[in-house]
C-alpha cells in the first residue's frame, strides 16, 4: 500500500460516488471530487479520520491577467 495507508479508504469513498479520490504524493493528504449531490456522503468518510476537512468549490471562469 502507498506510504503503509490502507487504500481500502479510496475505494470506500469512489463506491460512495466520488468522481475521483487519491493520497498525494507523500501523504498523508487524501482528496476527492464529488458533485453535489453525494457532497454528504463523502465528507462521512472523512469525518472519522484525523486531521482536518477542506470543502472547496470549483471555479470555472477563464483566467485573466491584470495588467499593473
Amino acid at each position: 500500500s502507498i506510504l503503509n495507508s490502507d487504500p481500502s479508504l479510496i475505494m470506500k469513498l469512489l463506491e460512495k460516488g466520488a468522481l475521483c479520490a487519491t493520497i498525494s504524493g507523500n501523504g498523508p493528504s487524501i482528496m476527492a471530487i464529488t458533485d453535489k449531490k453525494n457532497k454528504s456522503r463523502i465528507q462521512k468518510e472523512f469525518s472519522g479520520l484525523d486531521g482536518r476537512v477542506m470543502v472547496s468549490n470549483i471555479n470555472n471562469k477563464k483566467a485573466y491577467v491584470h495588467e499593473l
